[in-house]
Parts: structure tokens; C-alpha cells; sequence
């Protein structure tokens, strides 16, 4: 965006001289919060972004549709702290009535805009497409993408909510393709982001038995939301191992870099840490079907015992 010059500071109908100076250290302060790096610590840009939408809003003009709804969020989001913690910037009363009138226009334009956009989980499903193009589910010649979306099928037909849904769509996107935290943060929002990494294994150089005994560790104590995405998939995949079964035998094992034993011992420590907090639905289906390949559940005291 062009550099703000004088006559775009007068169209902003704040008096001060110093309001370029006041805006760039306000930019400065913003770009200093969690999850805030839209901008890549640019605070220059951000500041002319807010030149322009001060521009519109003075002239009474609405915004251009066409704006970065990405943009226009993390612009929100900055302006909001900007309020909040107006007291710090010496601020005249015109002045944070015109930051009030800002914050109003860009929120009433995302939301107006956002209510065109195709749904969370219409997102989800053509970004893991892209995000998972080419791979193949172990050991078959079916496109991985069918997992992802199978997840998210047991999440809707759950009654989970639509931020669940999307997660189980997304959820092997941190893990096995090139998509950042960033990524997902611009385009799905911390929600999404937050059961997508409490689905991931954080070193994929350790050995599979320590990912997998981290897994069980973390599942413990996690939320509801990221343990039924992270049941979901575990049922999805044991549903998978059982039809491999009846068509292969034994032989079906092959396929896993661990056999039978080994799958055993995490499918078994899978049900007990997500029933460790609570029980629900999801889960006892995922006993169900761990009970039809492996046999019964033994109570902790007997499984402890081996």
C-alpha cells in the first residue's frame, strides 16, 4: 500500500501532529501480541491499512469488497487492543471516537463478507485436498484425502460442532504436509488451530514407541474437543485394520511399522487415556471396535499386571 502522507492524515480528522507517530508506536504495541504475525512484524503496513479504511470511513464511503478479509481481521484485532488501552496513547476524546467508528465499519465488513464465504468445514474439506494432493493411505493406492474427510464425517454425525468438524478434516495437515501453524491461524482461526496441534506428535524424530506413549501422556489431560477429534481418527482407523483383516487375514499387519502386539498395546492405552477425564459417545464406539479386533478390555488392575 502507498505511504501515508499529510493529506491522508487530514482526511482522518485528527488534529494532533504527532498522529503518524501515535499510530506507528500503536502498530508496534499491537504487533507485539500472541498469535498476531499477519503483518510479519511490519508496522508500517499495518499502519497504512488503517490509513485507508480511516479513509473510507471518513468520507462515508463503504469498504471495498474486494479488501483481505484475512487483513481486515488481524486489522480488527490490533485496533481493539488500540482501544482498550487507549489511555496510554494520550489520546483526545475526537480521537478514540473516531477509532470507536473504525472498529464498528471493519467489523459490520467482515461480518457482512464472511456471511458469502463457503462454510468452515466447505473450507476445510478443498484446503486438506490441496494440502494432502498426491499422498496414498500405508500400503494401498487409495488417496490419503479419504481419511481426512471420513474423520470429519464421524465428527459431524457425532452432533460435534462445526469448529470440531473442521479440526478432524484438518487434522494430519501439521503433521504430514508442508502447512504452517500459520497457516491455519489466517485461515481457520486459533480454535481450529489449537485441536489441530493437540492431534499432532510434536517429533517425528523419536522412536514410534515414544511419539505414540506421548500421545497417550497428552490425551489424558486434553480437552473434549481435541480428544474426540483425536477418537475419530483412531476409529476411523481401527474400522479400516478391521475390514483389512477379513480380506487379508493376519497378513493385514504387514502394512504397520509395528505388528500386532504393538498396535494392541496403543489401541488398548488409546481408550483408557481418553476416557481418563470423561466418557463419551465417540469413545465408546472406539472400545467397541479395539473389543471386535483385539478382545475384551481388561480391567486397569489385569492390564497393569502385564
Amino acid at each position: 500500500m502507498a505511504e501515508i502522507t499529510n493529506e491522508d492524515l487530514r482526511l482522518w480528522n485528527i488534529p494532533s501532529t504527532r498522529t503518524k507517530e501515535v499510530w506507528k508506536r500503536w502498530a508496534e504495541f499491537a504487533l507485539t501480541f500472541d498469535g498476531y504475525d499477519y503483518f510479519k512484524g511490519d508496522a508500517d503496513e499495518l499502519v497504512n491499512l488503517h490509513a485507508m479504511v480511516a479513509e473510507y470511513c471518513n468520507t462515508n464511503k463503504r469498504l471495498p469488497s474486494e479488501l483481505n478479509l484475512s487483513e481486515l481481521r488481524a486489522c480488527l484485532f490490533a485496533m481493539q487492543r488500540m482501544w482498550r488501552h487507549s489511555g496510554e496513547w494520550g489520546l483526545a476524546p475526537k480521537d478514540k471516537a473516531f477509532i470507536k467508528k473504525l472498529i464498528d465499519a471493519i467489523r459490520d465488513h467482515v461480518k457482512e463478507n464472511e456471511a458469502q464465504l463457503p462454510s468452515l468445514v466447505d473450507q476445510a474439506i478443498e484446503y486438506a485436498a490441496y494440502a494432502h494432493q498426491g499422498q496414498r493411505r500405508k500400503g494401498t493406492n487409495i488417496p490419503y484425502i479419504s481419511h481426512p474427510y471420513a474423520v470429519g464425517m464421524i465428527l459431524q454425525k457425532a452432533g460435534c460442532a462445526e469448529e470440531v468438524v473442521a479440526a478432524g478434516i484438518l487434522h494430519d495437515t501439521l503433521e504430514d504436509t508442508e502447512t504452517t501453524e500459520k497457516d491455519l491461524l489466517e485461515r481457520f482461526g486459533p480454535v481450529v488451530l489449537e485441536m489441530v496441534k493437540g492431534c499432532s506428535e510434536p517429533d517425528k524424530g523419536a522412536s514410534w514407541e515414544e511419539r505414540k506413549q506421548h500421545t497417550l501422556d497428552e490425551l489424558k489431560h486434553a480437552s473434549l474437543p481435541i480428544r474426540q477429534v483425536s477418537c475419530a481418527d483412531k476409529l476411523h482407523n481401527i474400522r479400516s485394520i478391521q475390514r483389512d483383516l477379513k480380506v487379508h487375514g493376519e497378513d493385514a499387519w504387514n502394512r504397520f511399522k509395528r505388528g500386532r502386539e504393538s498396535q494392541e498395546w496403543y489401541y488398548r492405552g488409546l481408550v483408557e487415556s481418553l476416557g481418563y477425564a470423561s466418557r463419551f459417545k465417540l469413545l465408546d464406539d472406539l472400545q467397541d471396535a479395539v473389543e471386535e479386533v483385539f478382545g475384551p478390555i481388561l480391567l486397569n488392575a489385569e492390564w497393569k499386571k502385564l
